[in-house]
């Protein structure tokens, strides 16, 4: 506890081949989009129940993206791709409450490989509300 802040940590992870990138995105029928959204909103909320459904008022993310190939990816496409929708998943399993600059610090998401156990983990920290105090 830092000045009667409490920081909570909680690592949401989904056991499958993390949301495909903005190019991908980009060229998906708008059905395709739809369906893609509402898998990984169902996702993010399992994960979130197994969790122990955590609530964040504030809160640094940080996301692990592990593929099963070496393909480089661009950051800009990994930002418009897997963390929009994956941020969405998280709005609205309501783990945040929105996922604007005032609600959410992002970190730069991480790539890496790992052919034999593909997945996505939500590193989830809380932050002080706008009147708390957190040296």
């Amino acid at each position: 506890m830092q000045n009667g802040f409490a920081r909570r940590r909680v690592v949401l992870t989904i056991p499958r081949n993390p949301p495909p990138t903005g190019n991908a995105v980009y060229r998906l029928h708008w059905a395709q989009l739809r369906q893609l959204k509402e898998m990984w909103n169902a996702e993010v909320s399992v994960a979130a129940m197994l969790a122990g459904r955590p609530r964040f008022k504030r809160a640094r993310i940080s996301m692990r993206l592990y593929y099963r190939d070496r393909r480089k990816r661009d950051l800009d496409n990994i930002m418009a791709g897997p963390v929009k929708v994956l941020l969405d998943g998280l709005r609205y399993a309501k783990v945040i409450p929105d996922d604007d600059m005032a609600t959410i610090d992002l970190a730069e998401p991480k790539v890496y490989r790992d052919k034999y156990d593909p997945r996505v983990e939500i590193e989830i920290e809380a932050l002080p509300d706008e009147g708390e105090d957190a040296k």
